[in-house]
């Protein structure tokens, strides 16, 4: 036992090393490459006890950790800067089924009382006060969150030289889910060797109310695989799971069928600023056993940060490991469709994935957009690559080709 906790602090302080080495390398912007990708060995579906065991064992994964730098002071807002990427072009997403009455045939959500998701009164304030790096973070109930967007959401486990990890992921189609590069590669070119999704997870219930699905193929960015990453610009990933109760190419429904997915930005994902909601399962609040949400203003940071060149979104958030992959949604949530949009109205769109922490920052860390600093990640050629692999083993209806 002692010889496994210390490999798995090895392996957890290699991987918090290797996001601050790694960020000295992003100096110049690259031109993106082919994403890199990795077909896991076919297997059984696990059984309730095997899967009960498997989540037992894992532990959260740390997230990145970047050298602290000219963050250490809290700032008033400052000026934004002065142009955008360009225009952000968005793939919508989808409520799905559901379960029971929170679904009505138009797609729309049902406002029974009682059936939306509310803060509970486990809030745990705003932190980096006097600072744009404010936060909020908040529990959702009640357990297990049920409707769409949050359902989207869930817990990512897999396993790695040998040991169980947790991270956090949601989906973006019906199969295709969304995380963090460190969560499915080492950042040195090994791939994890098997990996579950679990949507809505919640300790409280039956853990996996929507069913779980196995992950049947990874891919990652070229410069996360063999570069360690530079976790500020390309600590992204995608995965694909198999139907829900089997293993590769089976028979049952697609997990996506019930939970919907998030719509998610695929170029110009970055703005100088973001008002957004963070989903995530971090350990240190309920031991990562239940859905939490950080709602901030993410910053994106240009430049230099503890000596690396960066391109990230900068926010608070009191999350910590286990949270890592979780997706950053813009205009999270149900409204009015009555209401008057505004610029950006697309609701319920993944812009980002949680990433790193600021070194000696509590309640400072960085999500990746999807499309990297300036589109140096071609997300519309990653999310293809996984669209036409599901489409090619789960169906044509699986998933659609970004045009």
């Amino acid at each position: 036992m002692a010889a496994m906790m210390f490999a798995r602090r090895t392996i957890r302080n290699a991987v918090g090393f290797l996001g601050v080495a790694a960020l000295a390398l992003c100096a110049a912007v690259p031109v993106a490459q082919a994403q890199v990708g990795h077909r896991l060995t076919p297997s059984e579906p696990l059984s309730n006890e095997e899967f009960a065991a498997f989540a037992a064992s894992a532990t959260p994964m740390v997230m990145m950790r970047e050298g602290r730098g000219d963050l250490a002071t809290p700032r008033r807002i400052p000026v934004a800067p002065t142009a955008y990427e360009g225009e952000m072009l968005i793939n919508p997403g989808s409520p799905g089924r559901g379960l029971g009455d929170d679904y009505t045939p138009d797609g729309s959500i049902a406002s029974a009382a009682g059936s939306d998701p509310v803060r509970s009164p486990m809030d745990y304030g705003s932190g980096n006060r006097n600072s744009i790096y404010q936060y909020s973070d908040s529990l959702l109930t009640p357990f297990p969150v049920s409707v769409y967007p949050y359902r989207t959401a869930g817990k990512l486990y897999f396993t790695l030289y040998g040991f169980d990890f947790e991270c956090s992921a949601s989906l973006i189609s019906r199969s295709i889910i969304v995380t963090a590069g460190h969560c499915v590669n080492d950042g040195a070119g090994t791939f994890a060797s098997r990996a579950v999704f679990v949507p809505a997870y919640s300790a409280t219930s039956d853990g996996d109310h929507f069913g779980r699905c196995t992950v049947t193929h990874m891919w990652t960015t070229p410069e996360w695989n063999t570069g360690w990453g530079l976790a500020s610009d390309y600590d992204v990933a995608l995965a694909l799971c198999d139907r829900v109760g089997t293993t590769f190419t089976g028979v049952g429904p697609l997990i996506g069928d019930a939970t919907g997915w998030l719509g998610f930005c695929y170029r110009n994902c970055r703005m100088p600023y973001f008002q957004d909601t963070q989903i995530g399962y971090p350990l240190n609040y309920f031991g990562g056993g239940q859905m939490m949400i950080s709602q901030h203003l993410a910053e994106t940071v240009t430049g230099v940060i503890g000596g690396f060149a960066t391109g990230a979104y900068v926010h608070g958030s009191g999350m910590t490991g286990g949270s890592s992959g979780g997706p950053h949604i813009m205009n999270a949530g149900v409204i009015d469709g009555t209401a008057t949009p505004g610029d950006l109205p697309d609701r319920n769109v993944t812009l980002a994935v949680s990433a790193f922490q600021i070194n000696g920052l509590p309640g400072i860390i960085a999500s990746v957009a999807l499309t990297g600093t300036n589109n140096s990640i071609n997300f519309r050629r990653m999310f293809n690559q996984a669209c036409r692999e599901s489409r090619r083993s789960l169906g044509r209806r699986s998933c659609s080709l970004i045009r």
